[in-house]
């Protein structure tokens, strides 16, 4: 579990610092919407595939670890209503 949240830490953190700078920049400088989806979509098209991989992986083993140790987990749901 360690291993792969770390994976998933190292995949994300350059796209927080990369991608995501970018797309608040857009916002911060009130760029055309039509842009920050562009922006958006792409980041998305690029990393969302990878990035759910590994967080999967990691609630399934977190989920095989709290049962194994009799801790109680509950889920949310990550994403908001869409508007």
């Amino acid at each position: 579990m360690l291993r792969v949240s770390r994976s998933m830490y190292e995949f994300v953190l350059p796209v927080l610092e990369n991608e995501y700078k970018q797309l608040a920049d857009l916002y911060d400088n009130n760029a055309p919407e039509e842009q920050i989806k562009r922006l958006e979509q792409w980041i998305r098209g690029k990393y969302a595939g990878r990035f759910e991989e590994l967080r999967d992986t990691v609630l399934q083993m977190g989920k095989l670890y709290a049962e194994k140790n009799n801790i109680q987990v509950m889920e949310v749901n990550p994403t908001p209503p869409a508007l």
